[in-house]
């Protein structure tokens, strides 16, 4: 109780750190001015943490509807958090930040869904067909789908496992650029790319001539070769601003970043900066000639050859929780698709005898055989003491009959029901320390082992087609059965046979006529016994395989919080989790009913 409560009383984001205003578009529109500031930062410090240094000191900038910023500075210079602020990822401690509009956000490290490519694209927006293939060819993803066996609607497993790192970043890119945002917050999309795919990736997305290039940029980068086409440059050093200006105005001034420029750009501006020499890393192809293909249906050039931006595009619009792929269970999604996650099918009909033999062999059948014999004594003992009292009650109504007295006396009958209890309660510990210190202990032990040893030799095909929910579903709830719910399970079923067994034994033999109505008893009784198994049974199951979704949906959001958060998805992934947990919870509450 005291992790749960240190979690829930624990530090929150602040949503008002970060001031949302209306969109550039809306602002452009009433004052007719086609440039107007999109973000503004004044005097703001940042830090992660209440009791954290502070990370960002005194952050003084502001950046145009169509300005293309491009932030500099040293490793640790506070590059990443300067974006995580702008997100409002980060505690405001003094200062202000207002962003007009919508947001889209590019992470260094980009975030995959286990869903399709497309899904991933279009995260939670309504297919455009015209404009998802100008995305597509602007982050130069189609060679890619020629390559994958069902194109864009290839299932990505989890954290993009059948992706590359490169492939991982464009498709965060064109996740960006789909949004059709107002303001872009790129951190260093183009690290983990290629020389020449990047430089197609700033002509046709990033750069002066881009996809974006009506819109909002601010751009983490250590690709200083591009530096000199951005609209201005902000460069951090010891947690502060050093220098913000325009780049004519800051190369004119010679300082940080006509140095920069000077020393680590010339070498790589030699180098041609267009698209025409691209070729992609796993296909013959020519980029080219793809994009001349797209260009015909009209992906890249209006009918007056003009280079299209998403400026003259309709702002995105949601799809519903039922149109978006991702927020679909996996086999809906699989129909059009290459499946690449395996669904968890559920067992039917009864559990086979090699199931319990399996479970008593890890018990240690030792263990197994007190244990069962030490309930069947223990039952015995209880029984008897029963009929002993039968016995002392027949014993007394004789004697008053008679008129006799009975030469034994209370105290005989009060210390063989006595020794009665003892036995049983004997018999009782013995049940119990068989049961919790061998047999479960045991069991749980080598259940683990053998999990656990099985899970690190399965070949890396396991772990790219098994959801990582399921595996710490049988690590967290199915141990958790196999140490607790299933032994206090045979327990009591077992006490409860040796129960009506012995007493049953007993009825008969006292009442022998009693056998009669027995067996019709049974029969009806056995008939009850199966419809409640295959109902309870078919229920536990299906709480099994529909718990292991929760699991990894929840663990996939948690990686991804800030790009959510960045989105303004939160609601939709909440939305999405709670509908797992229902369908969860409609197995178990009819379970435990």
């Amino acid at each position: 109780m005291n992790r749960v409560y240190r979690l829930l009383t624990s530090d929150e984001l602040d949503p008002s750190s970060v001031t949302r205003l209306t969109s550039t578009r809306v602002a452009k529109t009433a004052t007719g001015d086609s440039d107007v500031v999109a973000v503004r930062v004044r005097g703001a410090s940042f830090r992660w943490s209440t009791a954290g240094p502070l990370v960002l000191d005194n952050i003084n900038f502001s950046a145009n509807s169509n300005e293309h910023l491009a932030v500099l500075g040293r490793v640790g210079a506070g590059k990443s958090s300067l974006a995580s602020a702008l997100l409002g990822d980060m505690r405001l401690e003094q200062g202000d930040v207002a962003v007009h509009g919508s947001v889209a956000y590019a992470p260094q490290q980009p975030w995959i869904m286990n869903a399709t490519l497309r899904d991933n694209i279009l995260f939670g927006l309504k297919y455009d067909e015209a404009f998802y293939i100008r995305v597509i060819d602007a982050c130069a993803l189609r060679p890619d789908l020629d390559m994958l066996a069902a194109g864009d609607l290839t299932e990505i497993g989890e954290k993009g496992i059948n992706l590359s790192g490169g492939q991982k970043a464009r498709v965060s890119l064109a996740r960006a650029v789909y949004a059709r945002a107002d303001v872009y917050i790129l951190d260093d999309p183009l690290s983990a790319v290629d020389a020449h795919v990047g430089r197609h990736l700033f002509e046709h997305v990033l750069g002066p001539n881009g996809l974006l290039r009506s819109r909002c940029r601010i751009h983490v980068t250590n690709a200083i070769s591009f530096v000199s086409k951005c609209d201005s440059a902000l460069v951090l050093r010891n947690a502060t601003v050093a220098e913000h200006g325009p780049i004519g105005e800051l190369l004119k001034a010679r300082g940080q970043v006509y140095n920069l420029i000077q020393e680590y750009g010339s070498t790589t501006a030699s180098s041609p900066s267009t698209s025409s020499d691209i070729t992609p890393n796993a296909s013959a192809v020519q980029l080219d000639n793809t994009l001349e293909s797209a260009e015909k249906l009209g992906s890249f050039q209006d009918i007056t050859g003009h280079r299209a931006t998403i400026g003259s595009l309709p702002p995105a619009s949601i799809a519903s929780l039922q149109q978006t792929g991702h927020l679909q269970l996996l086999q809906d999604s699989g129909d059009n698709g290459e499946a690449l996650m395996t669904k968890e099918v559920s067992a039917v009909g009864k559990v086979s005898l090699a199931a319990y033999v399996s479970y008593f062999r890890v018990c240690s059948w030792s263990g197994t055989v007190l244990f069962i014999g030490g309930v069947l004594l223990c039952q015995a003992a209880l029984v008897l003491s029963n009929v002993w009292l039968k016995v002392w009650a027949s014993a007394n109504e004789a004697h008053e009959r008679s008129g006799t007295s009975d030469s034994r006396g209370p105290l005989y009958y009060i210390a063989v029901y006595g020794l009665f209890g003892v036995v049983a309660g004997a018999f009782c510990y013995l049940c119990a320390v068989v049961q919790w210190c061998v047999c479960v202990v045991r069991s749980g032990r080598v259940t683990h082992r053998q999990m656990l040893q099985a899970v690190l030799r399965s070949p890396t095909s396991f772990f790219d087609t098994t959801p990582l929910g399921r595996i710490l579903q049988r690590f967290s709830k199915d141990m958790n059965s196999v140490d607790e719910v299933i032994p206090r399970t045979i327990g009591s079923w077992l006490v409860c046979i040796a129960n009506v067994l012995l007493s049953l034994l007993v009825i008969v033999v006292s009442l022998p006529a009693f056998a009669v109505v027995v067996v019709p008893v049974l029969v009806f009784f056995f008939y009850l016994k199966n419809y409640f198994l295959d109902t309870s049974r078919t229920l536990k199951r299906l709480d099994s395989t529909t718990r292991s979704p929760i699991y990894a949906g929840f663990q996939e959001s948690l990686a991804g919080a800030s790009t959510i958060r960045a989105y303004g998805l939160s609601a939709r992934f909440m939305a999405e989790n709670v509908r797992k947990v229902d369908a969860n919870q409609r197995c178990v509450y009819p379970y435990l009913s």
